[in-house]
């Protein structure tokens, strides 16, 4: 089975620029743990989840609505095309 199978096309987003609050605030809205950052043309550049949230900004202290997404996101994160099989996807999350 590959993972176009399984998986959800309709991804929640974020910018760079907007604050690490705006994204827990979109992240609760819409009850996800993980927005993809995206690019003024909406290509994507990176991943914030509500972990990096929890200890890049309230674990060192920072004010989140201060503190940018571009400043604590993950950048080139991996990704796999929807022809990849499930075992390989798990392979690179993994």
């Amino acid at each position: 089975m590959s993972v176009g199978r399984i998986c959800v096309r309709e991804v929640d987003v974020i910018t760079e620029a907007e604050s690490a609050q705006t994204a827990a605030s979109r992240m609760h809205a819409r009850k996800v743990g993980t927005l993809i950052v995206v690019d003024s043309q909406s290509r994507p550049t990176g991943i914030v989840t509500d972990r990096d949230l929890a200890i890049r900004v309230l674990g060192r202290g920072q004010d989140g609505a201060q503190t940018l997404v571009r400043d604590v996101m993950t950048t080139c994160p991996h990704s796999v095309h929807p022809d990849t099989p499930i075992e390989d996807a798990l392979r690179v999350m993994r």
